[in-house]
């Protein structure tokens, strides 16, 4: 990857961080969504820091310094990770980073930190040597095992310091090696430290998830749900860990009527240990609900968001961004069973609210807007569909800058309005603008790009067919 690819990845990056605040997850309380919505506020900050593109500037808003986050986004250069991607995985490094890093400091007690030579891999992780890093951990590991170093302060040290090797590992998408370290800590925990083997081999599963090989993260997530279900209550949240890894594994492998029953198991122990109603519920009642729309269960997926719905209602009050994106679940499957005009209904109240709470040039304005249009083209409303998609674009060009996969999203939808209002010169320089952006951020290889291509020909060849004429 050249350095203007790099360049792009940060101001990609840069720019997206500015809508994801919001909706990254669900809120413990109003007032913390109320706060995260001032970003809207900062959109000329946030685009200036995007046209600068400079590696500081994304430290910052990422609260990383720039000799960490140069480490991580090389790393993610090297593993070829699409730039649409990178904003998204820059936030998880991020709080793997903090995570390792917090396992390094002294106990609350004030004491020591038990990992030998903690001191020096914390500062060599923050300077950004994590060559230096791994190998004081790799010296540590060599001396717990000569004995040189004593482990009676902490019988799973041995564990603990393989651990911290494959979470540096799995910092760098490093994820073979990384699920080797995990299994290794797992296998040299003590016998009776069942919540911690558990934690091990849900880590190892999901290294070996991330690297592709399935069969192995099944059976380390059984492992870990088997160790969860002997070490903690019914109602331990590690018990809902472990049960969605399971789950998330064999969605994704095709098989949700072997999620199925995992989802609703995390389910019921959040209900008992939370209560019926509270706020935490929505988010994997709409997981299981989308679970339901891939089988082709919509009756209860629409139950299912429903009640994620009301929660989110009663918890957060009916003006909150998060009953926004409920309401935007709900609308998408009401389009999905063919009820149109309740998913407009549902659409235009998910705007109004996410306006009203986020201001008027927010991304997930943008994204209401384009989800509206799509309807009203589908209900062959072109010119109301047109006007919308372009409200979209101008909000996304300001937000996000005119070099975005978003943006060239929604080219490719003006585009296919004038191809079908036969207005083959504009959809011309619309796709064109899109084909270009996506080549720049996506790859040319991306299906999209390849469909534009596609749309250029035939308008090549309809121009042709006119001049012979």
């Amino acid at each position: 990857m050249n350095k203007n690819r790099l360049t792009l990845i940060v101001i990609i990056v840069l720019t997206a961080l500015a809508g994801l605040a919001i909706w990254s997850g669900l809120p413990a309380q109003k007032a913390s969504i109320r706060e995260s919505g001032k970003g809207a506020e900062t959109a000329a900050q946030h685009e200036k820091e995007a046209a600068d593109g400079s590696l500081e500037a994304l430290a910052g808003r990422l609260e990383l310094s720039p000799a960490v986050l140069d480490v991580i986004i090389r790393s993610i250069r090297d593993h070829g990770i699409p730039p649409l991607r990178v904003h998204q995985l820059l936030l998880q490094k991020k709080t793997e980073f903090n995570d390792l890093l917090s396992q390094l400091q002294p106990s609350k007690e004030g004491g020591e930190s038990f990992t030998p030579n903690a001191r020096e891999v914390a500062a060599a992780l923050k300077a950004g040597d994590f060559d230096n890093a791994r190998s004081l951990l790799q010296n540590a590991l060599s001396e717990l095992e000569a004995g040189t170093i004593s482990s009676d302060k902490d019988p799973d040290l041995k564990a603990l310091t393989l651990a911290r090797l494959g979470r540096l590992e799995n910092l760098q998408l490093e994820y073979e090696k990384a699920a080797g370290y995990f299994g290794q800590a797992a296998q040299a925990a003590q016998k009776d430290s069942l919540a911690l083997k558990s934690d091990l081999y849900g880590w190892q599963g999901t290294a070996l998830f991330l690297a592709e090989d399935f069969e192995q993260a099944e059976k380390a997530y059984k492992d870990s749900l088997n160790l969860a279900e002997k070490a903690f209550s019914p109602v331990h949240p590690a018990k809902v860990n472990a049960l969605n890894n399971l789950a998330g594994l064999y969605r994704s492998n095709g098989r949700p009527k072997l999620a199925e029953p995992l989802y609703l198991k995390a389910i019921d122990i959040r209900k008992k240990a939370l209560g019926a109603r509270h706020p935490s519920l929505a988010a994997p009642l709409s997981n299981l609900a989308s679970l339901y729309l891939e089988m082709g269960d919509f009756k209860e997926a629409v139950l299912l968001l429903e009640n994620a719905l009301s929660i989110r209602e009663e918890a957060l009050g009916p003006d909150d961004p998060s009953v926004a994106a409920s309401l935007n679940n709900l609308a998408n499957v009401y389009q999905v069973i063919g009820e149109p005009d309740k998913a407009k209904e549902l659409l235009l109240r998910s705007l109004d609210i996410t306006r009203k709470a986020l201001g008027p040039d927010h991304l997930r304005v943008a994204m209401t807007l384009n989800n509206l249009a799509k309807l009203s083209q589908r209900q062959g409303d072109d010119e109301l569909a047109r006007a919308r998609y372009l409200e979209a674009l101008a909000i996304s060009e300001k937000v996000l800058g005119p070099v975005h996969p978003d943006v060239a999203a929604i080219l490719i939808n003006l585009a296919e309005l004038d191809m079908k209002a036969d207005q083959l010169d504009k959809a011309e320089i619309l796709w064109r603008k899109a084909l270009n952006i996506l080549e720049a951020t996506v790859g040319p290889a991306h299906p999209d790009v390849q469909k534009i291509k596609e749309q250029l020909a035939q308008i090549r060849i309809a121009n042709a067919k006119e001049s012979i004429q």
